[in-house]
């Protein structure tokens, strides 16, 4: 049987029915009951609206960002490897029935809700990886045995069970006891989860049986004497006073009848309250910092924060543990020595954020010598153009000396020179050593704020502006006479911490931080030419 007519077998359900029902078809639907008697399994776990929303929010990003596998050509170029199998894969197919947007996204929902995501690597006769087949995590167990570690599924239409060894199967767990399977996050959130959709019971319940009126009318007793003038009454009121065009409309009320409203009593608001709560417990659980579907619990400076922020404290950790798997498992073992390819995540989609905000952007990496012309078109998915490959400054126009009537092909002619005074050794270390200074304290400062500051970004937007160290910064410049120098300084700074914010988990953060900061003494060389050299 073929790889693929197993994975249709895997998927059928024909032989189990309501009569007899196979034992992982009863497993699936009866689930695992929590405290509060709500019987929980994946499908009632999606059907909570704060889960839905979790899952789908971090699967949907990881599918929605390329996966690349790329390849060294030195230790500071790389390229895409367009000819290696697992390239094609991971970014245009990974098996006959999925796209790789559908795949990734499949297998991280599988690894958040069940703790695992699996797929089977199928090769050819050349061990050439050519498709990647999910295996369901409901009638899949990772398990070891002789001390290695094997993928054991179950056929629902035979019983029959087909091990894979670990090496032919992409393995994505989440949070593991022991480095091997993945808890499964049903059990785990079995209880709040269930607490919510008990409380969603008894909304239900309480509109559907037990409603209480908005208002409520009190008429002396003998009023109505029979029930038939009472429900008269009462349905003479709804239709004179129910519904869009009644609103506003004057009330009358004779023979002693009183208009009681009924608003919200303490314990309804009590219910609401947890309702909300319930929202940020499901947060908690899938490592999402904010309240699900609500902006006010937590703020941020610009949008590009706000995904940064997600993409350092829940994304990272998915997008690094998919990059080590595909590089152990759809790479040989003479390229995982030479580590001459590597998979690695393009998360430049997301952290786009507003058009001036990237603009911005743009400006700083095109003055640092970071990006060309045609490295910010690529970006904007606009057309090169010619001589748009230049990482010159564009805001430096150098003079053209090309056809100067003083530059002359022999030898004897004297150099050009400039107008301006070339700086002696003595100037040039004068002025490294005050901004060797000025750089090591802005370093102290970074570190410790990376140990403390639960907001980096914002802290280091303050910390650079004119009111704090930036006004420092400048007035440092400002003495050495190049006053225009001091963007130059801080856009170094700011783009080599963003970009660690970008590279590094959390709890790598300061160590980081510090190793870089560390070095910032050397910039003062290049700085001090600047300096030198501003008119």
């Amino acid at each position: 049987m073929s790889l693929w007519q197993s994975f249709k077998s895997w998927l059928s359900v024909n032989n189990s029915g309501t009569a007899n029902p196979a034992s992982w078809l009863v497993e699936w639907f009866r689930g695992s009951e929590s405290d509060s008697g709500i019987a929980m399994d994946t499908k009632t776990a999606l059907s909570y609206a704060p889960i839905w929303y979790a899952i789908n929010k971090i699967a949907g990003h990881v599918g929605q960002m390329p996966c690349v596998l790329h390849e060294r050509k030195d230790e500071r170029r790389k390229v895409k490897a367009l000819r290696h199998p697992s390239y094609r894969v991971m970014k245009v197919r990974p098996n006959k029935m999925m796209t790789p947007f559908m795949f990734k996204e499949t297998l991280t929902a599988h690894a958040i809700l069940n703790g695992n995501g699996r797929a089977v690597i199928e090769k050819n006769n050349r061990n050439d990886v050519i498709s990647l087949v999910p295996l369901l995590p409901d009638r899949t167990v990772t398990v070891l045995m002789n001390d290695e570690k094997w993928h054991v599924t179950t056929n629902p239409e035979t019983g029959d069970k087909t091990k894979f060894p670990d090496r032919d199967v992409v393995h994505i767990p989440g949070l593991a006891y022991d480095g091997i399977v993945g808890y499964s996050v049903i059990d785990q959130i079995k209880n709040s989860v269930g607490l919510g959709l008990a409380g969603e019971k008894q909304a239900n319940r309480h509109f559907k049986n037990n409603s209480t009126p908005g208002l409520v009318l009190e008429a002396p007793p003998g009023t109505f004497r029979r029930e038939e003038d009472a429900r008269k009454f009462l349905s003479d009121w709804n239709s004179y006073h129910t519904g869009l065009e009644n609103a506003n409309k004057t009330a009358l009320l004779r023979d002693g009848i009183k208009a009681t409203s009924l608003s919200v009593n303490a314990r309804d608001s009590q219910w609401i309250e947890q309702r909300k709560f319930q929202r940020q417990e499901a947060a908690l659980w899938m490592m999402l910092e904010q309240i699900l579907g609500d902006d006010s619990s937590v703020s941020y400076n610009s949008l590009e924060q706000k995904n940064l922020a997600y993409l350092t404290n829940c994304l990272n950790k998915w997008l690094v543990k998919w990059e080590e798997e595909l590089n152990d498992k759809l790479l040989t073992d003479s390229q995982k020595r030479n580590e001459q390819y590597f998979f690695k995540f393009n998360t430049g989609a997301l952290l786009k954020g507003t058009t001036k905000e990237r603009y911005e952007v743009y400006a700083i990496g095109r003055q640092i010598g970071v990006l060309s012309a045609n490295d910010v078109r690529e970006r904007e998915d606009m057309e090169p153009i010619e001589n748009g490959d230049n990482y010159d400054n564009p805001a430096i126009v150098l003079p053209d000396t090309k056809d100067s009537p003083e530059q002359s092909d022999s030898p004897s002619d004297a150099p050009t020179q400039s107008n301006a005074p070339a700086a002696t050794d003595r100037e040039r270390r004068l002025v490294s050593s005050r901004l060797k200074e000025l750089l090591t304290l802005e370093g102290h400062r970074v570190t410790a704020a990376a140990g403390k500051e639960k907001n980096f970004l914002a802290w280091m937007d303050q910390f650079y502006s004119d009111e704090a160290f930036g006004g420092r910064i400048a007035s440092v410049y400002s003495t050495l006479g190049a006053s225009g120098a001091t963007e130059t300084h801080i856009t170094q700074s700011k783009t080599i911490l963003l970009d660690l914010c970008s590279t590094c988990t959390r709890d790598a953060f300061v160590s980081t931080v510090d190793a870089a900061t560390s070095e910032w003494h050397m910039r003062a060389d290049s700085l001090a030419t600047t300096v030198l050299t501003y008119e």
